[in-house]
Formats: structure tokens, C-alpha cells, sequence
């Protein structure tokens, strides 16, 4: 094998450490980003779940004062309105985007929750202005709480209950998140250190080995022809190379040789 084939091997097996690297690299970034986007998401329904809770809470203040004040008409249509808008807001704003960030996170359980609190929501939107109604003609919240109202409350729970739940469960998400990325920038980082630590050795160890050789194999030829050049034919070449230096050798050998019948038959006349 030719010096340039043991060089272009060398060269071969740097860049092929080089590419695996960078190979790594471009897969592990895939992931992270990959991981990245989905506590992205996750951030997302984390804010969208609290909006719903604070328009809940919000609905349910508003609610509240509806009933506080029986007699006095004005503050009564502006809580009533407050706090139908409040749910209408959570009906046609929130729900439909966390639908949206379910289908994406392929959350097909929180999807079966979300379609029952939009079908409760739907029932409290059907039967709040009977209740207002009502509680206006009567002006007793006992009158309308033993019909209507006591089913509205019950359906509101459940809804105060699945968004609970639902934070939580983002909460969960987001921290979990954003904890496998630590650990894969970690991991990541480690494994490339290692792999540039060992390329880089790789590399070094190569060179020393190749030009260790080839100087020795220099050297000793150098001292071969100093040898032949002061008339010291005797020591028989001792080098096993199938490159360009072990044919340089072989012809320092031929020359050695040629040298020694020339000495014997200048010693013969």
C-alpha cells in the first residue's frame, strides 16, 4: 500500500469521525427542538387552561352578585350580563383553541373532557335566561334554586373540577417538559465532548503513528546510504515496506549490492 492510499485513509477516517459527529449533532438538535415544540404547546394549553379558569371565576363573581341584588334592576342587568359573556367567552374563545392544542398533542382523552364541559356549558347557555327570568319575576333565590338553578350550579362544578384538573395536568406537562430538555442538552453535551475528545486523540494518535514510522524508516535509510557512501557495505537492509519507502529501500539495497561487487573486484585486481 502506497503512501498516498495510507494517507488518503487517514484522511478518510478523520472526515468519517467529522461527518458522525456532526450527524449526531443534527439529530440530537432535531430532538431537542422536536421536544422544545411540544412544552411549546404545552405552555400553550397551560394558558389557555388558566384564561378559562379566571373567566370561570370571573363568571362565577358575577353570577354571585346577580343573586345579591334582587331590587335593584340596574346592578342586576350588569351582572347578568357580565356574566353571560363570560361564558360565552369561554364557550367560543377558549374551548375551541385548547380543542385545537389537544388535536395537536394527540390528547384524545382531554379532547373527550373538553366535547363534555362545551355540551355542559351548552345546557347552563340554554337554561340561563330562564333562570334570570325567573329570579327577576320571583326575586327568590329559593324559588328558582329548587328548579332550575340547582342543576346549573351542579353542571358549573363539573366544569370548576375539569379545569382544575386540567391546570394541574398542564402544570405537569410543562415542568416535565421542560426537564427532558435538561436532561437531553445534558446528555447531549456529554456524548459530544466524549466523541470530540475521542476524534481529536484519534486524529493525534494517527499522525503520530504515520510520520513516527515514516521518520524512522527516513532515518534509518539516511544511515544506510551514509554507510554505503563511506564504504560500510556489510550491514544488510532490514526494512519491510510495501510503499514508496520500502522501494526506496529495495533500491538502496540494488545499490548496495551494485557498490559490493564493485569493492570486491576493485580488491580482486
Amino acid at each position: 500500500m502506497n503512501l498516498k492510499i495510507k494517507f488518503l485513509l487517514a484522511f478518510l477516517s478523520c472526515s468519517l469521525i467529522t461527518v458522525c459527529v456532526i450527524v449526531f449533532t443534527l439529530f440530537a438538535f432535531r430532538n431537542i427542538g422536536a421536544k422544545t415544540d411540544m412544552v411549546q404547546r404545552d405552555v400553550k394549553i397551560n394558558g389557555n387552561i388558566n384564561y378559562f379558569a379566571r373567566e370561570l371565576a370571573k363568571s362565577r363573581r358575577s353570577e354571585k352578585e346577580f343573586f345579591i341584588f334582587p331590587r335593584n334592576e340596574k346592578k342586576q342587568l350588569r351582572y347578568e350580563v357580565a356574566w353571560k359573556k363570560s361564558y360565552l367567552k369561554m364557550r367560543d374563545d377558549f374551548i375551541p383553541r385548547l380543542e385545537l392544542l389537544y388535536k395537536e398533542a394527540n390528547n384524545t382523552a382531554a379532547l373527550a373532557e373538553l366535547k363534555k364541559i362545551r355540551a355542559l356549558m351548552k345546557e347552563n347557555l340554554a337554561a340561563f335566561d330562564t333562570i334570570a327570568a325567573k329570579f327577576q319575576k320571583t326575586k327568590s333565590y329559593d324559588a328558582v334554586n329548587k328548579a332550575e338553578y340547582g342543576t346549573f350550579k351542579d353542571r358549573t362544578h363539573t366544569i370548576e373540577d375539569f379545569v382544575d384538573k386540567a391546570v394541574q395536568a398542564s402544570m405537569k406537562d410543562v415542568r416535565r417538559g421542560w426537564q427532558d430538555i435538561s436532561q437531553m442538552r445534558r446528555e447531549t453535551g456529554m456524548i459530544l465532548q466524549i466523541v470530540f475528545v475521542a476524534a481529536l486523540l484519534w486524529g493525534l494518535l494517527l499522525a503520530v503513528i504515520i510520520a513516527g514510522r515514516l521518520s524512522k524508516s527516513i532515518v534509518y535509510l539516511t544511515k544506510i546510504t551514509d554507510d554505503i557512501s563511506q564504504g560500510r557495505l556489510g550491514e544488510k537492509i532490514r526494512l519491510r515496506r510495501r510503499d514508496e519507502i520500502g522501494k526506496l529501500a529495495k533500491s538502496v539495497g540494488r545499490l548496495q549490492k551494485s557498490m559490493q561487487l564493485v569493492m570486491d573486484k576493485y580488491r580482486a585486481r
